[in-house]
């Protein structure tokens, strides 16, 4: 027995329908901390601790920014994560696509060795090195600056070094040879053909 083309196209679009239905519920479950975050933001205390819970609040208490405001430096440790996310983009975006050049498109003496020591970086904890890095930082004068919580990311994060190398490495080696023939050297050819490429990984970065 033949099926129609109209009954195929219903079960596909019934199939991709449930999907989506299932990925809108994962979301909204999701969501839910998120929007009781906000719904308690805009309570009064009692509402915050009453039983059972309600998440649409009966009286709109929107004085409560204004105390926290008023309370605690709310607007400087902002600027503080506006400050350090934009600075550390900055350095990551400028050291990682030239560690990963190096490594996905140069051949150099030890190579291999960097890459394995950039991949067991990764497995590292980051609580392992606190101590140590406090301990340096100190010694240097560094500390209650904002340069030890900026410096390590213009030397390159082990992950986005090691995610744009792959990414780089998909890409086919005679678009280098293509350029070299026009005379193009490495800076050129990593920025001006490469990097628009890589856009996608890049992208993956800043969002991390």
């Amino acid at each position: 027995m033949k099926i129609s083309r109209p009954s195929i196209f219903l079960r596909k679009n019934s199939n991709a329908m449930l999907w989506y239905f299932v990925m809108a519920s994962i979301i909204a479950l999701f969501m839910v901390p998120l929007f009781w975050m906000i719904s308690t933001s805009i309570k009064p205390r009692a509402e915050i601790f009453a039983w059972p819970p309600a998440f649409f609040p009966k009286i709109l208490m929107l004085e409560n920014y204004v105390t926290i405001f008023q309370k605690y430096p709310l607007h400087r440790f902002m600027l503080n994560s506006l400050f350090l996310v934009v600075v550390n983009i900055i350095g990551n975006l400028i050291a990682v696509p030239l560690a990963a050049y190096a490594f996905a498109r140069l051949k150099f003496r030890g190579k291999n060795v960097l890459f394995m020591v950039l991949f067991l970086i990764m497995i590292v904890p980051g609580e392992i090195k606190l101590v140590p890095l406090f301990r340096m930082f100190s010694r240097v004068g560094l500390i209650d600056t904002y340069v030890p919580l900026v410096l390590h990311s213009f030397f390159g994060e082990a992950f986005f070094i090691f995610l744009m190398t792959q990414y780089l490495r998909s890409m086919p080696k005679e678009l280098d040879e293509a350029a070299r023939i026009d005379g193009v050297g490495h800076l050129g050819i990593l920025y001006r053909i490469l990097i628009p490429l890589a856009i996608p990984a890049l992208t993956i970065i800043v969002v991390y």
